[in-house]
């Protein structure tokens, strides 16, 4: 049952709450007296589309809610099945953003708009010219033979069941989506194990690639201070000691890049003692 409507700037109207009696009905007035609008406004929150053209000021969103108590058994079903809460009290809401976007609630919780048009056919009928027409639907004719019927238990337990069964349905597609995780870590895993063993690494063997890294990128370096100690030896007239003395330092640089260098340059080192 519909209890509030609020309505705030909608087409002619400002602000409005309206809080309908048990038992209401219908809707008369004379012609510009704003049944239309009102029952716009109240199609809106049901799910009916909207654009900015319904805005009464254009820089500012429309927000309109109903709230219904008194819920039918095909309207708790329906909030079960879309896991929304679904308490004795039912709150809809609509805004309309002046960029033309639209928002829908639910109790407070974000829904899409075919969410809140299949909750609204639950809750209001708003008959008009061809509204006759919705007896050949069938969850119109559901919700009627449902409430003809007046077995609540019965109903109350099928939708206690049906949510224990989504909420294991559930469970089930997070146990496989965790399975199939575990199961592709499991082969990168053994991807990596086999990359591992197939590179046949022994002890040591890191420091060693490092080495000759290192020496490979300082091999250019490395090859013309080798080259100018040599041309200084073969070419200094002044005596061996005195040419190794002046290439000491540029020996010992390049010892750093390679062991076998470090040791060169520990031996040239001693003959300069």
């Amino acid at each position: 049952m519909l209890t509030r409507l609020s309505v705030k700037n909608y087409a002619l109207i400002e602000s409005l709450e309206f809080c309908p009696g048990k038992g209401f009905n219908i809707i008369t007035g004379e012609t510009g007296a704003g049944k239309s609008i009102l029952l716009g406004a109240l199609g809106l929150v049901l799910g009916n589309r909207a654009d900015t053209q319904v805005l009464r000021n254009p820089e500012e969103k429309c927000v309109i809610e109903a709230e219904f108590c008194e819920l039918t058994p095909s309207v708790q079903m329906l909030l079960q099945q879309e896991e929304l809460d679904a308490g004795a009290e039912l709150i809809l809401r609509r805004e309309i953003l002046p960029n033309g976007k639209s928002r829908a609630f639910i109790n407070d919780t974000p829904v899409n708009l075919s969410q809140l048009r299949q909750l609204g056919d639950l809750l209001v009928d708003i008959h008009s010219q061809h509204e006759t027409l919705l007896v050949n639907a069938a969850d119109f004719q559901l919700a009627v033979i449902d409430d003809f019927a007046r077995n609540r238990e019965f109903l109350s337990e099928y939708q206690k069941i049906y949510k224990e069964f989504r909420n294991t349905q559930a469970r089930l597609s997070q146990l496989i989506e965790s399975e199939n995780k575990s199961l592709a870590e499991r082969d990168y895993l053994n991807f990596l194990l086999n990359e591992l063993e197939q590179a046949n690494l022994v002890e040591g063997e890191q420091e060693i690639l490092e080495q000759e890294l290192e020496t490979l990128t300082h091999a250019e370096e490395i090859s013309l201070k080798i080259h100018q100690i040599l041309q200084m030896l073969d070419a200094d007239e002044t005596g061996v000691i005195p040419a190794l003395a002046s290439q000491s330092s540029d020996l010992h640089h390049i010892g750093k890049f390679k062991s076998s260098l470090s040791e060169l340059s520990d031996r040239y080192e001693s003959c300069l003692v």
